[in-house]
């Protein structure tokens, strides 16, 4: 059984995704957490691959990808992590 382990920054991020209404990019989140871009980019990969966030990537027209995080269950609380 693999369990997931948090560190401060996943905490940090999960903390800003879980408030907000609605999904959040990468350059937001990071901004908001006080974290560098980078850090947060590396970070939510690890969290999606653990199944603790949702990514949605949408193309505008003039081809740019925006992807977009949210937790992957609106009723996840940190203690079950910690």
């Amino acid at each position: 059984m693999n369990s997931i382990v948090l560190d401060r920054v996943d905490e940090c991020i999960m903390g800003v995704v879980s408030k907000s209404e609605k999904p959040l990019t990468i350059y937001k989140i990071a901004k908001e957490a006080g974290i560098s871009w980078a850090t947060v980019n590396t970070h939510c990969y690890k969290l999606k691959s653990q199944g603790v966030l949702n990514d949605t990537a949408f193309e505008s027209g003039i081809g740019r990808k925006s992807v977009f995080w949210s937790p992957a269950s609106r009723n996840m609380t940190l203690d079950k992590f910690v």
